[in-house]
Protein backbone atom coordinates (compact mmCIF):
# COMPACT_ATOMS: atom_id res chain seq x y z
CA UNK A 1 0.00 0.00 0.00
CA UNK A 2 1.55 3.58 -0.93
CA UNK A 3 1.91 6.10 1.56
CA UNK A 4 2.47 9.53 0.50
CA UNK A 5 5.96 9.44 0.34
CA UNK A 6 5.96 7.08 -2.61
CA UNK A 7 3.31 8.63 -4.30
CA UNK A 8 4.70 10.08 -7.48
CA UNK A 9 5.93 13.70 -7.48
CA UNK A 10 3.69 15.25 -10.01
CA UNK A 11 1.02 13.14 -7.93
CA UNK A 12 1.85 14.75 -4.97
CA UNK A 13 1.86 18.19 -6.25
CA UNK A 14 -1.33 17.96 -7.20
CA UNK A 15 -2.74 15.97 -4.56
CA UNK A 16 -1.05 18.42 -1.57
CA UNK A 17 -0.75 21.67 -2.03
CA UNK A 18 -3.79 23.31 -2.80
CA UNK A 19 -5.16 21.77 0.68
CA UNK A 20 -1.84 23.42 2.53
CA UNK A 21 -1.78 26.53 0.93
CA UNK A 22 -5.30 27.61 2.40
CA UNK A 23 -3.60 27.08 5.62
CA UNK A 24 -0.21 28.56 5.20
CA UNK A 25 0.65 31.92 5.58
CA UNK A 26 4.35 33.72 5.72
CA UNK A 27 3.22 37.27 5.65
CA UNK A 28 4.84 39.75 8.84
CA UNK A 29 1.06 40.36 9.44
CA UNK A 30 1.21 36.08 10.05
CA UNK A 31 4.27 35.96 12.15
CA UNK A 32 3.52 39.35 14.33
CA UNK A 33 0.04 37.23 15.49
CA UNK A 34 2.26 34.82 16.09
CA UNK A 35 4.41 36.69 18.44
CA UNK A 36 1.32 38.37 20.21
CA UNK A 37 -0.56 35.37 20.47
CA UNK A 38 2.69 33.29 21.98
CA UNK A 39 3.53 36.31 24.61
CA UNK A 40 -0.11 37.01 25.46
CA UNK A 41 -0.75 33.08 26.52
CA UNK A 42 2.37 32.90 28.53
CA UNK A 43 1.39 36.23 30.53
CA UNK A 44 -2.24 35.01 31.31
CA UNK A 45 -0.75 31.74 32.49
CA UNK A 46 1.02 33.75 35.51
CA UNK A 47 -2.39 35.50 35.79
CA UNK A 48 -4.50 32.49 36.68
CA UNK A 49 -2.13 30.31 38.07
CA UNK A 50 0.41 30.33 40.38
CA UNK A 51 3.75 31.09 40.01
CA UNK A 52 5.49 27.48 40.07
CA UNK A 53 2.56 26.09 38.20
CA UNK A 54 2.49 29.07 35.74
CA UNK A 55 5.90 28.61 34.27
CA UNK A 56 4.86 24.32 33.14
CA UNK A 57 2.03 26.22 32.03
CA UNK A 58 3.12 28.83 30.41
CA UNK A 59 6.07 26.47 28.00
CA UNK A 60 3.25 24.05 27.47
CA UNK A 61 1.33 27.48 25.93
CA UNK A 62 4.52 28.22 23.85
CA UNK A 63 4.98 24.09 22.59
CA UNK A 64 1.00 24.75 21.61
CA UNK A 65 2.22 27.61 19.93
CA UNK A 66 4.93 25.40 17.98
CA UNK A 67 2.28 23.05 17.61
CA UNK A 68 0.06 25.36 15.84
CA UNK A 69 2.49 27.06 13.39
CA UNK A 70 3.66 23.68 12.37
CA UNK A 71 0.43 21.98 12.18
CA UNK A 72 -1.00 25.12 10.12
CA UNK A 73 1.74 25.04 7.40
CA UNK A 74 3.05 21.87 6.75
CA UNK A 75 0.10 19.78 8.43
CA UNK A 76 2.85 18.23 11.11
CA UNK A 77 3.00 17.80 14.31
CA UNK A 78 6.54 17.79 15.74
CA UNK A 79 7.09 15.00 18.17
CA UNK A 80 9.44 17.20 20.30
CA UNK A 81 6.73 19.38 20.77
CA UNK A 82 3.94 16.59 21.42
CA UNK A 83 6.79 14.59 24.39
CA UNK A 84 7.76 18.22 25.72
CA UNK A 85 3.30 19.01 26.80
CA UNK A 86 4.03 15.52 27.94
CA UNK A 87 6.85 16.12 30.22
CA UNK A 88 5.59 19.48 31.49
CA UNK A 89 2.54 18.01 32.82
CA UNK A 90 4.39 15.02 34.41
CA UNK A 91 6.87 17.52 35.97
CA UNK A 92 3.51 20.09 37.12
CA UNK A 93 1.88 17.09 38.87
CA UNK A 94 5.20 15.86 40.38
CA UNK A 95 6.28 18.92 41.55
CA UNK A 96 2.84 20.26 42.70
CA UNK A 97 2.50 17.34 45.24
CA UNK A 98 5.66 19.21 47.09
CA UNK A 99 4.19 22.32 48.27
CA UNK A 100 0.06 20.45 48.47
CA UNK A 101 0.78 18.25 50.96
CA UNK A 102 -1.88 15.22 50.97
CA UNK A 103 -2.06 12.11 52.79
CA UNK A 104 0.58 9.27 51.57
CA UNK A 105 -0.52 5.47 51.45
CA UNK A 106 2.94 5.57 52.91
CA UNK A 107 3.59 7.50 55.29
CA UNK A 108 7.47 6.63 55.76
CA UNK A 109 7.81 7.57 52.00
CA UNK A 110 6.37 11.15 51.49
CA UNK A 111 7.36 11.90 47.92
CA UNK A 112 4.41 8.49 47.25
CA UNK A 113 1.34 10.43 46.36
CA UNK A 114 3.29 12.58 43.61
CA UNK A 115 4.73 9.10 42.48
CA UNK A 116 1.11 7.97 42.37
CA UNK A 117 -0.22 11.22 41.07
CA UNK A 118 2.69 10.97 38.07
CA UNK A 119 2.21 7.56 37.25
CA UNK A 120 -1.77 7.74 37.04
CA UNK A 121 -1.38 10.58 34.84
CA UNK A 122 0.87 8.43 32.27
CA UNK A 123 -2.10 5.98 32.68
CA UNK A 124 -4.58 8.46 31.52
CA UNK A 125 -2.39 9.92 28.70
CA UNK A 126 -1.63 6.30 27.39
CA UNK A 127 -5.34 5.79 27.56
CA UNK A 128 -6.29 9.11 25.80
CA UNK A 129 -3.80 8.39 22.63
CA UNK A 130 -5.23 4.87 22.67
CA UNK A 131 -8.57 5.51 22.21
CA UNK A 132 -8.21 8.07 19.59
CA UNK A 133 -5.96 5.63 17.62
CA UNK A 134 -8.73 2.77 18.01
CA UNK A 135 -11.34 5.68 16.53
CA UNK A 136 -8.76 6.72 13.64
CA UNK A 137 -8.48 2.77 12.87
CA UNK A 138 -12.13 2.59 12.95
CA UNK A 139 -12.28 5.51 10.95
CA UNK A 140 -9.89 4.20 7.88
CA UNK A 141 -11.31 0.59 7.87
CA UNK A 142 -14.90 2.20 7.52
CA UNK A 143 -14.29 4.99 4.95
CA UNK A 144 -10.44 3.99 3.20
CA UNK A 145 -8.71 6.98 4.72
CA UNK A 146 -7.10 8.42 7.43
CA UNK A 147 -9.39 10.67 9.63
CA UNK A 148 -6.73 11.05 12.57
CA UNK A 149 -3.21 11.35 12.10
CA UNK A 150 -0.45 9.64 14.54
CA UNK A 151 0.62 12.41 15.24
CA UNK A 152 -3.18 13.72 16.49
CA UNK A 153 -3.32 10.45 18.64
CA UNK A 154 0.42 11.55 20.10
CA UNK A 155 -0.95 15.15 20.82
CA UNK A 156 -3.99 14.01 22.51
CA UNK A 157 -2.34 11.41 24.66
CA UNK A 158 0.50 14.45 25.95
CA UNK A 159 -2.45 16.60 26.57
CA UNK A 160 -4.56 14.01 28.10
CA UNK A 161 -1.43 14.03 30.86
CA UNK A 162 -2.76 17.57 31.71
CA UNK A 163 -6.62 16.97 32.11
CA UNK A 164 -9.03 14.41 33.50
CA UNK A 165 -11.41 12.35 31.31
CA UNK A 166 -14.59 14.87 31.71
CA UNK A 167 -12.03 18.00 30.78
CA UNK A 168 -10.53 15.78 27.70
CA UNK A 169 -13.57 15.23 26.56
CA UNK A 170 -14.51 19.20 27.07
CA UNK A 171 -11.44 19.45 25.11
CA UNK A 172 -12.07 17.62 22.42
CA UNK A 173 -15.24 18.78 21.93
CA UNK A 174 -14.23 22.71 21.56
CA UNK A 175 -11.52 21.81 19.17
CA UNK A 176 -14.30 20.02 16.87
CA UNK A 177 -16.56 22.62 16.96
CA UNK A 178 -13.63 25.22 16.24
CA UNK A 179 -12.18 22.89 13.34
CA UNK A 180 -15.99 23.08 12.01
CA UNK A 181 -15.94 26.55 12.24
CA UNK A 182 -13.13 27.68 10.70
CA UNK A 183 -13.98 25.05 7.96
CA UNK A 184 -18.16 26.90 7.63
CA UNK A 185 -15.85 30.03 7.48
CA UNK A 186 -13.35 29.11 5.01
CA UNK A 187 -15.56 27.40 2.80
CA UNK A 188 -15.80 30.53 0.02
CA UNK A 189 -11.96 30.86 0.25
CA UNK A 190 -11.22 27.41 -1.26
CA UNK A 191 -11.21 24.71 1.21
CA UNK A 192 -13.80 22.50 -0.02
CA UNK A 193 -15.53 19.90 2.26
CA UNK A 194 -13.85 17.00 -0.52
CA UNK A 195 -10.55 18.04 0.09
CA UNK A 196 -10.69 16.56 3.50
CA UNK A 197 -7.70 17.92 4.96
CA UNK A 198 -8.03 19.95 7.94
CA UNK A 199 -5.05 21.03 10.74
CA UNK A 200 -6.84 19.19 13.60
CA UNK A 201 -3.67 19.72 15.88
CA UNK A 202 -3.58 23.12 15.58
CA UNK A 203 -7.21 23.13 17.43
CA UNK A 204 -6.16 20.56 19.58
CA UNK A 205 -3.57 21.86 21.24
CA UNK A 206 -5.20 25.38 22.41
CA UNK A 207 -8.25 23.43 23.01
CA UNK A 208 -6.19 21.29 25.10
CA UNK A 209 -4.61 24.66 26.88
CA UNK A 210 -7.89 26.61 27.30
CA UNK A 211 -9.82 23.25 29.14
CA UNK A 212 -6.78 23.37 31.64
CA UNK A 213 -6.53 27.26 31.65
CA UNK A 214 -10.51 27.44 32.03
CA UNK A 215 -11.10 24.75 34.94
CA UNK A 216 -8.15 26.44 37.37
CA UNK A 217 -9.75 29.57 37.09
CA UNK A 218 -13.26 28.77 38.00
CA UNK A 219 -13.43 25.23 38.44
CA UNK A 220 -17.14 25.08 39.74
CA UNK A 221 -17.92 26.04 36.52
CA UNK A 222 -16.61 22.57 35.35
CA UNK A 223 -18.05 20.60 37.99
CA UNK A 224 -19.89 17.22 38.00
CA UNK A 225 -22.13 15.47 39.97
CA UNK A 226 -21.33 11.82 40.75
Amino acid sequence: MNTISEVPPKEQQRAVPHRIGVWRSASTTASVAYVIATVCGVALAFFAVEPIQACFVAAWWIFVMVVIRSDLADFLIPDHASLGIALLGLAAIGTRSLWIPEPSPWPSLPWSHGAIAVLAAMVQGATAAAVLWVVGRTFRAIRGFDGLGFGDVKLAGASAIWLDPWQQALALHLATLTAIGVVLLTRNEGLRAGDGALPFGAFLAPAAWITYLAVTMGPQWFEVAP
